[in-house]
């Protein structure tokens, strides 16, 4: 069972850190998934009201490591297959993420600002590895806990695990117009309930193992371990399974923010505009008759962290040498007081204390579109998101997201979307190719469709979803 348990919170605590939805949030008519790209698209939207049941994303993204197809011989004690590093380089990997995005709702107003807000609420975990070493990680998810027979050292090596629920608010005005141009901006506030969370920071480790032995023989170990599960009761309390997170104690609390603008080139919007009616209520349906040409968005997302008090969290800095069993360790890796003791039995220093506040920053990026339209219907939004930050030499104790550029070809109307995301990742220079689509209200989609290399998977990115959406009154101008 603590096998079980250690490689649950290693491979399947799944969010996003970047999971934007791409297939989706680029359509005119999913404004409630859209604003999560970027909060100023919701002044204006085409919807009246929206009203949001449930969405989930799950992502898995990794460099080197990949999923086999099963043939049936492939390890499922995990209750999925088996994920294999079969080189030396060290790894970056999100494996895998979650973002359930829970009941919310959104109104436009249909003013002559075109105001918008929107009430959502969230849950989010991400699992995070940076600069592993790939042995290290086949030694321990092994399930006969048996090796090959390993030498390496593995330098400047970090681990994250957060979860965390949020409440967030979203406005946005359209500040400037005219008869073929409009320009918008926008911004959510959310408010941040941590939940767990587990950090490891590795200067060094130097580690062999013996063919056939489950021995971890470790030298010049210098590692620091956070966490606010002091115990296995804590642990159990703070980390289950996805749906039982949701209700998990919040041991941390911050802010968050995200800030954008869109500016709009219209191809039918002199005739429209002039054919306007000084009543807003004879005007309900004004942005939903106009077509853009082109449109460009700027935004920054996830701006802000989630602080832990001191007194909640549990330091252990471990270092010199030990031999441990892979056994003893998956066992037992998972709270303070657990990795304490079976580090000191297995000969290594260990030092415990109380650190002050921890600051974990949420995965800040900056996203670049722009959105033409070919012909009726047809769209293409080019997009490029990019990491706030030095990924390996952060000194901040931040998840974040890997830099990538989308081509998210598409065609689009009230009833129905269909869109092909086309993305070339900067997490091991790939290219992925998805497929998503939309019936009204209900949407599905990939924007990492599990393209196969040979017998292998090197990605995930899959989320469905289900929203109301009631649009202004139809009017004809012209």
């Amino acid at each position: 069972m603590g096998k079980v348990v250690f490689l649950w919170a290693m491979v399947t605590s799944f969010v996003a850190s970047a999971q934007h939805n791409l297939g989706i949030a680029t359509s005119d008519y999913s404004t409630i998934n859209s604003i999560y790209l970027n909060p100023a698209n919701i002044a204006g939207c085409k919807e009246k009201i929206v009203v949001n049941f449930l969405s989930l994303n799950a992502l898995y993204s990794t460099d080197y490591g990949h999923v086999p197809k099963d043939d049936g011989t492939n390890d499922k004690s995990l209750g999925i297959t088996s994920i294999v590093f079969p080189g030396s380089n060290n790894f970056n990997a999100i494996f895998p993420a979650y973002d359930v995005r829970l009941p919310s709702f959104l109104v436009n107003f249909k003013d002559n600002n075109r105001q918008g807000i929107a009430i959502t609420t969230r849950y989010r975990t991400i699992n995070q590895f940076t600069n592993c070493s790939q042995q290290l990680f086949n030694s321990l998810a092994n399930k006969d806990s048996t090796h090959l027979g390993y030498q390496y050292t593995n330098k400047d090596f970090r681990w994250l695990r957060n979860q965390w629920k949020e409440v967030d608010i979203t406005y946005g005005i359209v500040i400037a117009e005219n008869n073929n141009s409009q320009f918008k901006a926008g911004i959510t506030a959310r408010y941040l309930f941590g939940g767990y969370y587990m950090s490891l920071k590795g200067n060094k480790l130097e580690l062999m193992t013996n063919p056939g032995d489950d021995t971890l023989y470790c030298s010049n170990t210098g590692m620091e371990f956070i966490t606010n599960a002091a115990n296995e009761n804590e642990y159990n309390n703070n980390s289950n399974p996805l749906f039982m997170d949701l209700f998990a104690p919040n041991t941390g609390s911050g802010m968050g923010f995200d800030f954008g603008m869109v500016l709009t080139n219209y191809i039918n919007g002199e005739d429209i505009y002039n054919g306007r009616n000084d009543d807003p209520e004879e005007d309900m349906d004004f942005d939903d008759s106009r077509t853009h040409r082109i449109r460009a968005s700027v935004s920054i997302k996830d701006l802000g962290a989630i602080t832990y008090k001191g007194a909640s969290s549990h330091l252990l800095n471990v270092g010199g040498h030990g031999v441990i069993s892979t056994k003893d360790l998956i066992d037992q890796f998972h709270s303070a007081d657990n990795i304490a003791s079976v580090t000191k039995a297995a000969g290594f220093n260990v030092n415990q204390g109380i650190p002050g506040d921890v600051k974990i920053y949420l995965p800040t990026s900056f996203v670049i579109s722009l959105d033409y339209q070919f012909s009726k219907s047809y769209y293409a939004t080019l997009i490029y998101i990019r990491n706030s930050l030095n990924q390996v030499n952060a000194e901040n104790t931040q998840n974040f997201v890997y830099d990538q550029i989308t081509l998210v070809p598409r065609f689009d109307s009230r009833k129905a979307s269909f869109s092909i995301p086309i993305t070339y990742s900067m997490l091991g220079n790939r290219l992925v190719v998805g497929m998503a689509a939309r019936a009204k209200g209900v949407f599905a989609g990939f924007d990492d469709t599990l393209i196969a290399r040979g017998n292998k998977f090197h990605g995930f990115d899959g989320y469905m979803g289900y929203t109301i959406q009631i649009y202004p009154k139809k009017k004809r101008y012209f």
